[in-house]
């Protein structure tokens, strides 16, 4: 299976999310969906794009007191392929991205809401799996930093997704 140069992709993705540090002492685990659009530069570079919606559960709950914490992560990311001409091939990228952060409380029947907009980078490591010539399943491990006001923001995701060439 080859992956051609000029090449178009789209394709979902669903993962789940660990928080890590001081996000993590508040939020568990998330879950998301994303969607994707990929273009192969090179025979080696592919070029993406993803947008998704992560929503992380809440690490304790409180009789009457509701609270949610979210991410739409926007990313382009580039993504190096190895082993070139073979059904299963490794890659190593780097996304960088635009995070809209929402965190919602809820006591009684007074709601509280904060949104805020921030960048962040997405190293990513993963394999690309070739089910046919025009079907793509990856499964890729990503570091979310983003870089909040006074600290950062980390998150560990594993995502599976499948693609489909476009034009093939």
């Amino acid at each position: 299976m080859e992956l051609l140069r000029g090449l178009f992709l789209i394709g979902l993705a669903l993962d789940v999310t660990f928080p890590l540090g001081d996000l993590g002492d508040f939020w568990s685990t998330g879950f998301s969906a994303h969607a994707m659009l990929a273009y192969m530069i090179t025979r080696s570079i592919l070029l993406n794009l993803s947008v998704g919606y992560i929503r992380f559960g809440e690490k304790e709950s409180i009789e009457n007191f509701d609270q949610s914490y979210s991410w739409i992560p926007i990313l382009l990311g580039l993504n190096y392929i190895f082993n070139q001409g073979q059904n299963f091939r490794p890659f190593i990228g780097l996304a960088l991205g635009y995070y809209l952060i929402r965190l919602s409380f809820s006591f009684n029947s007074d709601e509280q809401s904060f949104n805020n907009e921030e960048f962040g980078i997405a190293p990513r490591i993963g394999v690309y799996f070739f089910v046919s010539a025009a079907i793509l399943l990856s499964l890729t491990a990503e570091y979310n930093l983003i870089f909040t006001e006074g600290s950062s923001t980390t998150a560990f995701g594993i995502l599976f997704s499948i693609m489909f060439a476009l034009g093939n």
